[in-house]
């Protein structure tokens, strides 16, 4: 491959770009503001510029990889999309019911559970039956469907879910048949098409997801593809799925609950790539942009997957890399609830208006505009000045709507949104962590996105993580993850048999008519012989209502699946029930095209002068100040004290007293590590050490001596 490729990930504030040339790996990187009214601007403004910082054609890039967090804003922000919800009679409060459980703290009285996607009086009831066995009970009621469907008004999408058609989808796609004859205008989601996965609610949430940004999400990418192909980019265009991988802009369109995780997901792609270079660390990544901020975990260098997500409330019933998105970002509101207490989020001012600093006609303080009050951010403005900032507007919205309401000085008030934006992260992190079995003070945290070099000393400290690292250029991690990624069709078939139960025979034929599906999505024309088939198997201890996936290698031996399925809930879980019997639910082919991977050359030019901060106050609790980096003028080995501002186009990161930064030498990072790095060196932590809760695949550090407090240690990572 000879060219160019091009990653944009879209965020609610701004939209970032990395071009590399795939012969000498030079790395250009850009940020421009979103256009959320019509996110394709965004992208558009932002390769046009990019090419033309680049000099180079729009007919020179091989790949495009898009990303975004739209889809995900929309549910986090509460935007409304007018979604009906199909079910079988009698069971139209599948969503309110949920899984009749309550979610969080359970001594919390002012608990209330999370609103339904779609509303319960959005829910048509549809008079059909099919048992567990594939028997029809009650034959689908045809004129009633047709009869809805002319009823449903200015409904814009339809989500189907009925029993049992994860197994006999008969019912559901006559349905879409009777909708595209008579209401084709209405998109329709099929739970039969998104998961084969058992569980009503489930597979419910998963169909009602896919159905709420579909007709958005559908116009978008269509849209898209039409602009980018008028300014001359005539390249493939994939964007990023939920499970690390990517699919084309047309696929992606029919099945968008695929591609919610798009953005949020490619930074822990990156993130992930950075850990296998230093050596297979674990460590929590954490991507603040301007409207949300993102944990995940990387385990051993590898991004932990699961089979069930969660967006905001909704489970999907998707193959997708474990991520918690919160709406806590640099724009983020911040406001003062009926009772008095300060609040962020989850609103954010997005990009237009943006915060108040912004001078765009924003007027609520937001936590950049915190960030800028208390001398984090250079007052010159960001993106080298392409956008000013004004304090005095700053200082007026965090007067006018926190300070003065609350008694509070402008930068006690300004600190309070700071810390509480960081609580809101806290929490998330703990979710992703300490309820999965890992102890935070045995992690690494990369932080990144264009707030998380703000935000992200404050959590190290508070959480006690081993040791921080911002990559270079932290507001453009996504948009590099992006190009880090492989096309991936996955295929799944319900078994839903003991595991002593089922034929290897016949699974092998199941698989063979996988891989055939698979290889039709991708081939695209072409012979397929590029393409690997990866299998694998969805194991439950009988009467279990989630699963495990385990490798499979084409060999069915019933008795060492069941062992590897005890060992894996063992380490997953901390028991294992030898006696109880294991099923197998589902099986599993994922079909990939590798794609060449981008090697990122590092900058080795020498520095010209010598290292001379500038310096301006900055507030940590009180007043400091602070020496102020570029970082463009770092070099390896280069190391000093907190605090500390580092600066760079897209992003600005901030160390707090007492913290310990060093410059770790650019080229091949997985050379950095050994003896370059010791604060951070790990090890395996024995099994005898864990407690019953803890993963044994965690990677710990010995413990600190009671009381005991080290100065967090820092990696700036270039290239």
């Amino acid at each position: 491959m000879v060219g160019y490729r091009l990653g944009v990930d879209t965020g609610g504030t701004h939209t970032d770009l990395v071009l590399v040339d795939d012969v000498s790996g030079r790395v250009w990187v850009d940020k421009v503001p979103s256009t959320p009214a019509v996110p394709s601007d965004g992208v558009i403004n932002g390769a046009k510029q990019i090419l033309r910082k680049a000099q180079v054609r729009a007919g020179e890039l091989d790949l495009m990889v898009y990303g975004t967090t739209v889809s995900v804003n929309r549910i986090i922000q509460g935007a409304a999309t007018k979604t009906a919800l199909l079910t079988t009679a009698g069971f139209g409060d599948v969503l309110e019911f949920a899984r009749a459980y309550r979610f969080g703290d359970i001594y919390d009285t002012h608990w209330t559970p999370p609103k339904p996607i779609v509303p319960r009086q959005e829910v048509r009831e549809v008079s059909e039956r099919v048992n567990f066995r594939g028997d029809v009970i009650t034959p689908l009621d045809v004129a009633q469907v047709e009869s809805l469907a002319r009823g449903l008004g200015d409904i814009e999408s339809v989500a189907v879910c009925f029993l049992h058609s994860n197994q006999f989808p008969a019912h559901e796609r006559e349905v879409r048949e009777i909708f595209q004859r008579v209401r084709p205008e209405i998109s329709v989601s099929l739970s039969s098409d998104l998961t084969v996965a058992t569980g009503e609610y489930e597979r419910a949430s998963t169909a009602a997801v896919d159905a709420f940004v579909k007709p958005r999400l559908k116009e978008h990418f269509e849209y898209l593809e039409a602009q980018l192909r008028e300014i001359g980019i005539t390249c493939p265009i994939f964007t990023m799925q939920g499970n690390g991988e990517v699919m084309t802009l047309a696929a992606a369109a029919s099945s968008p609950v695929r591609v919610m995780n798009s953005g949020p997901v490619a930074g822990v792609i990156a993130g992930a790539d950075l850990c296998q270079q230093l050596g297979n660390l674990t460590a929590v990544t954490v991507d603040m942009g301007g409207t949300s901020t993102d944990v995940a975990v990387v385990n051993e260098g590898r991004p932990r997957e699961t089979q069930r997500g969660d967006l905001h409330g909704n489970p999907v019933s998707q193959s997708t890399i474990e991520v918690d998105p919160i709406g806590a970002g640099g724009g983020s509101v911040a406001w003062v609830d009926d009772g008095g207490a300060l609040r962020v989020g989850p609103h954010s001012a997005g990009a237009d208006p943006g915060p108040a600093c912004y001078g765009k006609g924003g007027t609520e303080p937001t936590v950049t505009d915190a960030a800028l009050v208390l001398g984090y951010l250079s007052p010159e403005g960001l993106l080298g000045g392409a956008t000013q900032l004004r304090r005095e507007l700053a200082s007026e919205a965090i007067n006018r709507v926190i300070a003065g309401p609350l008694g509070l000085s402008e930068h006690e008030a300004a600190y309070g949104i700071v810390r509480i934006a960081a609580a809101a992260s806290l929490r998330a992190i703990r979710r992703m962590t300490v309820a999965r079995g890992f102890d935070p003070r045995d992690l690494v945290m990369v932080s990144f996105g264009g707030a998380g070099g703000l935000i992200g000393a404050t959590l190290a400290h508070e959480l006690e993580v081993s040791g921080l690292i911002v990559p270079t250029n932290p507001g453009n991690v996504s948009a590099r993850g992006l190009l880090l990624t492989d096309q991936r069709q996955d295929e799944m078939a319900p078994l839903n048999k003991l595991v002593h139960d089922v034929d290897g025979g016949a699974l092998a034929q199941t698989f063979a008519s996988l891989n055939s599906r698979g290889k039709a999505a991708l081939a695209d024309g072409t012979s397929g012989e590029d393409l690997e088939h990866v299998h694998s198997l969805d194991l439950r201890y009988m009467g279990q209502a989630y699963d495990l996936t385990i490798d499979f290698d084409g060999d069915y031996d019933p008795d060492r699946l069941t062992r590897e399925f005890h060992q894996k809930h063992a380490d997953r879980y901390g028991h294992a029930d030898t006696t109880n019997p294991v099923q197998v639910a589902i099986a599993r082919a994922t079909t990939v095209r590798r794609t060449p991977k981008v090697t990122f050359a590092a900058d080795n030019a020498p520095r010209v002068d010598d290292l001379a901060p500038t310096y301006r106050d900055a507030f940590f609790g009180e007043w400091h100040k602070t020496p102020i980096y570029t970082r463009s003028e770092l070099r390896p080995d280069d190391a000093f004290d907190g605090p500390f501002i580092v600066q760079e186009q897209g992003s600005t990161t901030v160390g707090l007293p007492g913290d310990r930064c060093t410059v770790l030498p650019d080229g091949s990072v997985s050379r950095l590590c050994p003896g370059a790095w010791q604060p951070l060196t790990l090890r395996h932590r024995d099994a005898t050490e864990l407690s019953p809760r803890r993963s044994p695949e965690t990677l710990g550090r010995e413990r600190r001596s009671p009381g005991e407090k080290s100065a967090l240690t820092w990696a700036f990572l270039s290239g």
